[in-house]
């Protein structure tokens, strides 16, 4: 009757006759084989199956039987099955459209089942009405009667609608105040919008509730707005002042046809804080109250207790005694705090006064309850010549200078002690390799001194920086400074008398000096270093005797 197709049901070769007995089963008989089949509709199974011998067979017509040609009825029946795809579907009413003259009727009856085989009893019904005694089931039957008249006129029956029963459960779509709204006043109704139409009895002070923070529920009526799904609960009283309020509508609230909310609708809000009576204070101020070597040339600030209206912050409401150069007021709402900012820099080494005078307000309008006055002096003129280097150690280009030798560097003006360090003060070989050490600073020679942490090579060329990162009291950064210096060569250590360099003193070594002395041979470096033992720059024979004395061990 849904029109859904069911089975392909296989009943033999050549199938010729099909036809439908009284009790609803489906026969046929087969051309091509000699079986005649019996289809159960309730099980789309063959149930019977006998063999008729001989082949060949043919349906020339539908079943017969014993048919009253002469005797006409004035009540017809039509029945439909509805299939509710759903084992324990739920139905909620029928609607048709029929025309009825006089004396005719149109009248539905409907009955369900799960399995199209055990009924429930028969409910009347009326077009559009909830129906009452049905139970669930999957499938549906409607029964409709058509009644005739006695002079012949007909009922029509138009169209026929089976509505299924309402399963979706409603939901909460919108709420007044909305969740996390902070500013609420306490006079406030709170609300909910439904996606459908509520039953009015589920809407009640047991199923929509209002609590403070403590869960203390406060005493409200409820109601509902059929026409625009809307409950609104209305608190007895005024809420209380900055509280937090939580909403809850229970599940207990449901649509027309008892579908309960999908989910208890939660949401919370906080009242606003009570009305503002206090007017605004000054708290701080920069530069403060009697500060002297203020910076002459940055802006004023005072900050206040709370927002001040944006309105009566101006230039009349502000104003820098002894100044003549005008003065720019702005307000940031954020900080709370009022900038002036001067014209141009102001003097050093001078005294000035501000005045804020009660006209500035707060946001509830309440004003100043009195002036407020201050006083600040500003710092002398500032020192803007940078430190130079006077002299170093050692000095720029210096020659043989110790392996162990600290290195330092002298200024013209004390120095901020904490601005040199092994980044601003660096020494480097001729590779560029940093050279590790430490730095100190003597404040009272204004001198710097950086301290390699070991002997630097011999005959090494070095590099000392000290970078813009050096900077005096007054931040004024020095010049980038370098100098360069070349450790001194190290001298080999001689044996003295060891002419031949073997390591010891022998008369092989007295005998190189006798020839030296008497101009028989010309000495070597080193042999000049060994045998030269009073350092005139010649080898004589006080010199051999004394080499012949040591190689004797005398």
């Amino acid at each position: 009757p849904d029109g859904v197709f069911k089975a392909q049901i296989p009943v033999g070769s050549q199938p010729t006759g099909v036809s439908v007995d009284a009790s609803g089963k489906v026969w046929a008989v087969n051309l091509g084989d000699e079986s005649i089949e019996r289809i159960d509709p309730l099980t789309n199974t063959v149930d019977l199956r006998k063999t008729i011998k001989g082949a060949s067979h043919y349906g020339y017509s539908d079943m017969t039987g014993m048919v009253s040609r002469t005797v006409t009825t004035r009540t017809g029946t039509w029945t439909v099955v509805h299939d509710g795809r759903a084992v324990g579907a739920k139905w909620a009413s029928v609607s048709w459209h029929a025309a009825t003259p006089d004396g005719t009727s149109v009248s539905v009856a409907v009955r369900s089942s799960d399995d199209r085989r055990g009924w429930s009893d028969w409910e009347a019904v009326a077009s559009g009405a909830r129906l009452n005694s049905t139970p669930n089931g999957r499938y549906l039957q409607v029964r409709v009667t058509l009644q005739a008249s006695a002079s012949g006129s007909s009922p029509v029956l138009y169209d026929l609608t089976v509505v299924p029963a309402d399963t979706t459960p409603p939901q909460v779509v919108s709420v007044v105040p909305a969740p996390g709204t902070i500013g609420v006043l306490p006079t406030t109704s709170v609300s909910a919008s439904f996606s459908e139409a509520m039953d009015p009895a589920s809407i009640s002070a047991s199923t929509f509730v209002l609590v403070d923070q403590r869960g203390v529920a406060v005493p409200a009526t409820v109601q509902y707005d059929a026409n625009r799904y809307v409950a609104a609960l209305q608190p007895a009283v005024p809420l209380a002042y900055s509280t937090a309020y939580t909403a809850r509508i229970s599940q207990g609230a449901t649509d027309l046809a008892g579908n309960q909310l999908a989910t208890a609708a939660v949401w919370g809000f906080t009242t606003a804080p009570a009305p503002d009576t206090v007017p605004p204070t000054v708290v701080a101020t920069v530069p403060a109250n009697g500060a002297v070597s203020a910076p002459a040339d940055k802006p004023i600030t005072i900050t206040f207790s709370e927002p001040l209206d944006p309105r009566t912050v101006t230039d009349a409401a502000i104003s820098l005694v002894n100044w003549s150069g005008g003065a720019v007021v702005a307000y940031d709402q954020a900080s709370k705090t009022v900038t002036l900012t001067p014209g141009a820099k102001l003097w050093y080494n001078t005294t000035y006064t501000v005045i804020v005078r009660p006209v500035l307000k707060d946001l509830a309008g309440n004003v100043m309850a009195a002036p407020y006055t201050w006083s600040f002096t500003t710092a002398p003129a500032v020192d803007t010549v940078p430190p130079e280097v006077t002299s170093t150690t050692p000095a720029k280009d210096a020659r043989d200078v110790p392996a162990d030798a600290a290195i330092a560097a002298t200024f013209s003006e004390p120095v901020k002690a904490d601005t040199l360090t092994t980044s601003t003060f660096t020494l480097q070989d001729a590779s560029g390799g940093p050279v590790a050490g430490s730095v100190t600073y003597d404040d009272k020679k204004r001198t710097a001194t950086l301290k390699p942490g070991g002997k630097l090579s011999a005959g090494a060329v070095y590099t000392a920086t000290l970078t813009a990162g050096v900077t005096d009291e007054a931040g004024n950064a020095l010049a980038s400074y370098s100098w360069s210096f070349t450790v001194a060569k190290e001298t080999p250590s001689v044996l003295v008398g060891d002419l031949n360099g073997d390591g010891r003193v022998g008369i092989s070594d007295a005998t190189i000096a006798l020839r030296i002395a008497v101009g028989l041979r010309v000495p070597t470096s080193s042999e000049l270093a060994a045998g030269d033992l009073n350092g005139d720059g010649r080898i004589s024979i006080a010199e051999v005797t004394r080499v012949l004395r040591i190689a004797l061990g005398l």
